[in-house]
């Protein structure tokens, strides 16, 4: 209980007490300067340099296309990784160690583990998916069946020729059979093609003085 009486005490006393201030500790605000709060100094995050290119960027890919039945081959090619599979087919067939049954592009088939690889494949996709940097092609060849034969269309002119050079075989074929033939076979024959008796009788005459 005396505890709280002296700090009642004590606390009346303080408020009776006033200190004098000297004027020349006393500032207008407007002549106070205003200093922005300091805040601490944080450290400057340094880049980190990738030594992997960008998606964008092309790399150099070694490729070796290789052939496990005969002609056996291993043909190393060197080519772009933003070049597709069909490139790849294109450059062997013009490499000068390439076998002589290969022809064309198309008789190429390319196979990684067992797997068919697509013409449209990119070659940068086929490192990230086995993650190996020299990309190896298990080659198969089929025989080249050569470009298909195109249907050559006769014009006019030449189907006008040809007909006319079956009729003048066909007549000409009718000429030798009348050659062979006696008069009554002829006199048919001009008879069932309705042939005038004027030009029947002249017919007759000149048969007569071939015989």
């Amino acid at each position: 209980m005396s505890t709280e009486l002296d700090f009642a005490q004590t606390f009346l006393s303080l408020l009776s007490t006033t200190n004098n201030v000297d004027a020349t500790h006393l500032q207008r605000p407007q002549f106070i300067t205003a200093h922005p709060p300091q805040q601490p100094k944080l450290p400057i995050a340094k880049q980190r340099s990738s030594s992997k290119p960008s998606s964008t960027e092309e790399s150099s890919v070694a490729v070796v296309c290789k052939s496990i039945r005969p002609p056996r081959f291993a043909i190393e090619v060197n080519c772009s990784s933003g070049e597709t599979v069909y490139n790849v087919k294109t450059k062997l067939t013009q490499s000068s160690g390439k076998p002589a049954n290969l022809i064309d592009a198309s008789q190429l088939k390319f196979l990684i583990k067992g797997k068919v690889i697509q013409d449209s494949t990119l070659l940068s996709s086929l490192i990230n998916q086995f993650g190996e940097e020299i990309i190896t092609f298990t080659v198969m060849i089929s025989e080249y069946e050569g470009p298909a034969h195109e249907s050559v269309q006769e014009t006019p002119a030449a189907a006008a020729a040809s007909t006319s050079t079956s009729t003048q075989t066909t007549e000409q074929s009718k000429q030798d059979s009348l050659a062979d033939a006696d008069w009554e076979t002829v006199h048919h024959l001009l008879t069932a093609g309705n042939v005038r008796e004027d030009i029947l009788e002249r017919v007759r005459k000149g048969w007569n003085l071939t015989k």
